[in-house]
């Protein structure tokens, strides 16, 4: 099974350094392959070469302007969009949003996840919980966010994303939702880790639904740029992630 890991990105250089090492720490089974298509609206960066086993790629598309208009982009639904034509087709996605963390099984237990979702009808899968990082905390809540869930990519294509401000995902997910056509599993670990923690200083346009001018401001104030090129953070700092959920629930890698 091929799984399609979509981000899109405006000027969050340090968040974009952590995704790709969350990525480069996927352990993917040699008969399945892992994708993640970085959609970039902000200033161009560019990724180094990196030793990928064959079913691993990354790809970095560099644009600014709207596919359908020309201009420039008006909501986050508008990159979705753009992202999903120009990303290669798989078997399956899901959105590995760019300010959270995703853990070493978040891809592999997904394609497991979806592989149980096709055998019992079903379109899409996600872990019953996923860690949501605070300050001074680390907890474990279910959810039906978006981030954590893996959905057949025939799906998404069809049903598309929405133009409005915060739920741009609804397009697609609320029919899943409507239809129980989401395999919700106790029997996988959590995959993804929401950080609200401020470690990194970004606009989280949720923290602001019911603003109208929400994705202005959030373009407005992002500007991370990096340096034109941009390198994961080190396999250590990554490591320190895991070390502090250990630090909060001692017995969840055992």
């Amino acid at each position: 099974m091929h799984v399609l890991c979509i981000t899109t990105t405006y000027n969050r250089d340090r968040c974009l350094q952590r995704l790709l090492r969350c990525f480069l720490e996927q352990v993917i089974d040699s008969e399945d392959k892992a994708t993640l298509f970085v959609f970039n609206s902000g200033e161009p960066t560019s990724f180094p070469e990196f030793d990928l086993p064959g079913n691993k790629e990354i790809i970095l598309v560099n644009r600014q302007l709207a596919l359908e208009t020309g201009k420039e982009y008006e909501s986050v639904g508008q990159k979705y969009m753009d992202a999903i034509a120009l990303a290669p087709s798989a078997d399956a996605a899901c959105s590995a949003d760019v300010d959270d963390l995703f853990l070493p099984h978040y891809v592999s237990d997904g394609i497991k996840g979806m592989k149980e979702a096709y055998s019992l009808g079903k379109l899409a899968f996600k872990p019953k919980r996923s860690f949501f990082k605070s300050t001074h905390s680390i907890v474990l809540q279910e959810n039906v966010f978006e981030p954590s869930i893996f959905v057949d990519y025939n799906w998404i294509k069809e049903k598309g994303y929405s133009d409005k401000s915060v739920v741009y995902h609804s397009q697609w997910l609320d029919p899943l939702i409507a239809e129980d056509k989401i395999l919700v599993s106790e029997n996988y670990k959590a995959g993804f880790m929401y950080d609200w923690s401020g470690e990194l200083k970004v606009y989280k346009m949720s923290g602001r639904a019911e603003s109208k001018e929400n994705f202005a401001d959030s373009q407005k104030v992002q500007n991370d740029t990096g340096n034109g090129v941009t390198y994961p953070i080190s396999k250590e700092k990554y490591e320190e992630y895991l070390e502090q959920i250990n630090e909060f629930h001692p017995n969840f890698f055992n």
